[in-house]
């Protein structure tokens, strides 16, 4: 619903002008959105623009209106198309998958709680939509080919995430999974100690606040005092602290967590 239409002075550049710019007069209109109610301005030449669109019904603000656009079948057809050109060209999808990530560092989008997939109703999408191109035959393959992978040390000095992945053999001679070189320290630190460990070989089941049922993989489990140890940087346990809340409050497990600073306290040179 329009309540008012008004102008408002904008400053152009203009090249027929002595100082390169001059002011006119912009048509604008301040509505209430009939979707969600809030009160919201725009340009009359774009408000004229959304009239004559066969989707408009109603007066919409800019956040009502831009779903309905992008929810279009030629729109979500075209980017389907875009999407397949992009992921079959190698160095398109090296391009896309760099911009992605410098995207996400910027704005903060996929990590943490802006991650789309910590949405129960996005990942039981995800999951329906992988499901139909995933037989049984098919993810057992996969399921193989992983285990192999490990166990051929394929993953070891790759960055499979964040960290690189290690090998660490202790003095009995057994092999542990690292990610990253605090955690390979803190292995070196427990062998030298001679304290009886396993690394990424236990889960802990808990509930997320939508229901939504997950896994938690400790990074470390001592044998002795019954702990599972999780090494982890102070700024991502921040990001992460609702997580380990609901993980704490769900299991009777006893759980340690070791930032850099309590690390250091061990004589850890990290």
């Amino acid at each position: 619903m329009i309540i008012e239409e008004y102008r408002r002075p904008v400053v152009e550049k203009c090249k027929k002008s002595s100082c390169g710019h001059r002011t006119v007069q912009e048509k604008m209109v301040r509505l209430i959105c009939d979707e969600c109610g809030n009160e919201h301005t725009r340009t009359k030449k774009h408000y004229t623009k959304m009239q004559k669109s066969e989707l408009f019904d109603k007066d919409y603000c800019n956040a009502c209106w831009r779903p309905i656009l992008n929810n279009r079948p030629d729109k979500i057809a075209k980017m389907v198309k875009r999407l397949k050109e992009v992921w079959s060209n190698p160095k398109k999808r090296q391009e896309m998958s760099v911009t992605m990530k410098k995207r996400s560092e910027e704005t903060g989008y996929m990590i943490g709680k802006n991650n789309p997939m910590k949405c129960l109703k996005t990942r039981k999408k995800v999951g329906e939509t992988r499901s139909k191109g995933m037989t049984v035959s098919e993810r057992k393959k996969y399921s193989v080919a992983t285990s192999k992978a490990w166990q051929d040390g394929k993953f070891i000095g790759k960055k499979t995430t964040q960290c690189e992945w290690y090998d660490y053999v202790d003095r009995h001679g057994h092999t542990h999974k690292c990610q990253g070189t605090w955690e390979l320290k803190y292995a070196e630190y427990l062998d030298m100690n001679e304290i009886n460990f396993s690394s990424h070989s236990m889960r802990i089941q808990y509930l997320d606040s939508e229901g939504g049922m997950h896994h938690y993989y400790p990074d470390f489990y001592l044998m002795d005092t019954q702990e599972h140890i999780d090494v982890k940087a102070s700024y991502w346990l921040k990001r992460q602290r609702e997580k380990f809340d609901m993980i704490l409050s769900q299991t009777t497990e006893t759980i340690v967590i070791l930032t850099e600073d309590k690390l250091r306290i061990l004589g850890i040179d990290l």
